[in-house]
């Protein structure tokens, strides 16, 4: 049962680090490089999301297939219990991974989009922008949600 535990979390924090990693090289790096580069930047951004896209879905799936297994291994859960501090903070940060699976959904719904704008015969400047615009604004809510939940699991401590 403790390999099955210690498994579980290192999967779960692999996960993270893998989704919150991406998304903080993408703010941080990419995006910055592609402004300076000034060449097609939709061409480039897209070459780079296509192979972090797989990474997102990789990280949410693991995030939460591990996540509730940890839950369910732990003999403080109880279902729809909410009388202590851990059971509390452990809905609160189902809550936000909630928020951080749909705004990643978004993402990419909005990398699609891109996709499609990207590769239209008749390229649209203003559609490109708009798009890389929302795709930036989902990036930092799930910067900061990432965040958000890093300090409920440290509050479970």
């Amino acid at each position: 049962m403790e390999f099955v535990l210690w498994a579980c979390k290192s999967c779960h924090l692999f996960g993270i680090i893998l989704l919150l990693g991406s998304y903080l090289f993408q703010s941080g790096i990419l995006y910055p490089v592609a402004k300076v580069e000034g060449e097609e930047q939709g061409k480039l951004i897209l070459h780079f999301e296509k192979r972090f896209v797989p990474f997102i879905w990789l990280s949410l799936w693991t995030i939460l297939l591990t996540g509730i297994l940890l839950a369910l291994l732990n003999p403080k859960f109880e279902w729809f219990q909410f009388s202590t501090t851990w059971q509390i903070l452990l809905a609160l940060k189902e809550l936000v991974f909630m928020f951080i699976f749909f705004f990643s959904v978004g993402y990419i719904r909005m990398y699609r989009l891109l996709e499609k704008v990207v590769n239209a015969s008749e390229k649209e400047d203003f559609a490109v922008d708009v798009l890389l615009e929302k795709m930036k604004k989902f990036r930092t809510l799930n910067v900061y949600l990432s965040i958000v939940a890093i300090l409920l699991v440290a509050g479970m401590r």
